[in-house]
């Protein structure tokens, strides 16, 4: 059946592709891709899995293995991590000098000799800026800077991992306070970095949004660290979440160079967890000065309204008393003239009297007793 056929071994024909890929490639050269997988073996070797996906639909249109050997990956991952602030892993997009290589037994793969940081760091910058535009497509970019911040945040709802020590900072800033205000906190554990933070903090919010009536703000708090440590902070689901929520979200993540999309979509920005505790704090102060200030308005507003009273009372006083003074002065007068009067009435009226009583007298003067006594004898028989 072989008989004028051609016929090369595995081994033959690997050698063959491994020339013409040596002969296509005498040069190294640039190649982009994202990495979805790396690992580094305890040697210090670093392999990766590169893509390249479809920019419409995200299908992968290529795959291929790259290496870095130990001595080459020790000096380019620290010149990548120091000019980028993030350490290589799934998902970031990298630019990276090559020689294709394809091996008889290992197949095919790319020798990594330089990677340029400032591809990735552009393509990073480049995602965050999608996140930003698309947050403000769905016009929730300012959702949560637009909430009021209550006069009296005492109850406040805690997404961050119970052992990190920005969380004890909080803790203890915020419950030892100077003024001895008391704080309702309630921990939602979550997971701060990685590939499982995104969904963990978002369902953390799901369970304070169902127990809205039991806060006044939430804390988002974590204790600082690489900008590859916060990626996370950069992604478009836990943004929308926060900016969505109605409830005042306070940040706290630990970074101070750095914006994150989490702290520009949050209600207020802190560079650490303790100065989220201080302002929690300066809240209360501020409510008690307000609340003292008020107190002596009231106190300085109800003193100057009983003087007012007293003084207007007085001026009453005063005019009540004159009138009263005059009235009884015209009351004096109106009885003084009825006395008066009454005493020139009662004058005449004895008098006419008297000059009644005088002529009685003087008509009985003229009167014959012995006429009289006639008079009543007649009178007495006449009636007998």
């Amino acid at each position: 059946m072989a008989q004028g056929r051609h016929i090369l071994s595995l081994t033959e024909l690997n050698a063959s592709v491994k020339t013409a890929v040596s002969r296509e490639f005498p040069v190294n050269v640039w190649v982009t891709g994202e990495i979805t997988e790396i690992k580094i073996n305890p040697s210090g070797h670093c392999y990766m899995e590169l893509i390249e996906k479809g920019e419409k639909d995200d299908q992968i249109l290529a795959r291929t293995r790259a290496v870095v050997w130990a001595t080459k990956f020790r000096m380019l991952r620290s010149y990548f991590e120091t000019t980028t602030g993030y350490s290589l892993g799934p998902g970031m997009k990298i630019l990276i000098h090559v020689r294709p290589e394809f091996h008889e037994l290992y197949g095919f793969s790319l020798n990594v000799k330089d990677m340029d940081p400032s591809y990735t760091l552009g393509d990073q910058e480049k995602k965050r800026l999608d996140v930003i535009r698309k947050l403000r497509e769905d016009g929730v970019m300012n959702m949560n800077r637009e909430l009021e911040f209550p006069m009296v945040p005492h109850r406040i709802a805690v997404i961050s991992s119970e052992t990190a020590a920005g969380f004890r900072d909080f803790m203890d800033q915020l419950l030892n306070n100077d003024y001895g205000y008391g704080f309702r906190t309630v921990l939602f554990q979550s997971v701060m970095q990685g590939a499982q933070a995104v969904a963990s903090m978002t369902g953390s919010l799901k369970l304070i949004f169902a127990r809205e009536d039991e806060f006044d703000a939430v804390v988002i708090i974590r204790g600082g660290g690489s900008r590859s440590d916060l990626a996370c902070f950069d992604d478009y689901e836990l943004a929308s979440h926060i900016a969505q929520l109605p409830l005042p979200v306070l940040t706290g993540i630990g970074h101070e160079q750095d914006e994150s999309i989490a702290d520009m979509v949050a209600h207020r920005r802190f560079k650490t967890p303790t100065a989220v505790a201080e302002f929690l704090v300066s809240c209360m102060v501020g409510f008690e000065t307000r609340l003292s200030g008020l107190q002596e308005h009231f106190v300085l507003t109800v003193r100057n309204i009983l003087l007012t009273e007293q003084n207007r009372i007085s001026l009453l006083e005063h005019d009540l008393k004159g009138r009263v003074q005059r009235e009884m002065h015209e009351l004096k007068s109106v009885i003084s003239g009825y006395r008066t009067s009454m005493a020139i009435h009662l004058k005449n009226y004895f008098n006419m009297k008297r000059a009644a009583i005088k002529t009685c007298e003087e008509v009985c003067k003229r009167i014959d007793p012995r006429n009289v006594l006639k008079m009543g004898y007649s009178i007495t028989t006449h009636l007998g």
